[in-house]
């Protein structure tokens, strides 16, 4: 039995954007090449860890250099990712704090690892 799951999602195309950048990155540093899943199994791990100390609606509203709004609020990217199963519990924890922070009545999944992906990359490329 896998400790995975194969997730679909649909991420914005700055999610994309900032998931390649990150892999380079990797590839750059250590000479290894990572799987888009690998790195969001990460990303969310490291993000949730720091979930209550983050202003997660400065993070939604902040505009990168390379990207633009229309570019982040663009929802053509669909994927899959192998989740892990504390990943998937951490997403499902964030999707309720997300609820109060942005005073919505739900939050998909994408949303969240769109948000951590973002908080990410401003924690170590800022």
């Amino acid at each position: 039995m896998s400790d995975k799951t194969n997730v679909r999602m649909r991420l914005a195309s700055e999610s994309k954007l900032l998931l390649e950048k990150l892999k380079n990155d990797f590839k750059d540093k250590f000479g290894l090449d990572v799987t888009y899943s690998s790195l969001v199994n990460q990303i969310v791990r490291t993000q949730y860890k720091k979930m209550h100390d983050i202003d997660w609606q400065n993070i939604k509203l902040k505009k990168l250099d390379f990207s633009n709004l229309s570019l982040s609020n663009d929802w053509g990217y669909q994927t899959s990712f192998m989740l892990e199963k504390d990943v998937l519990s951490n997403l499902l924890d964030m999707q309720g704090h997300f609820m109060g922070i942005f005073g919505a009545k739900r939050i998909h999944k994408a949303f969240c690892v769109r948000l951590c992906i973002k908080s990410y990359y401003l924690d170590n490329f800022n």
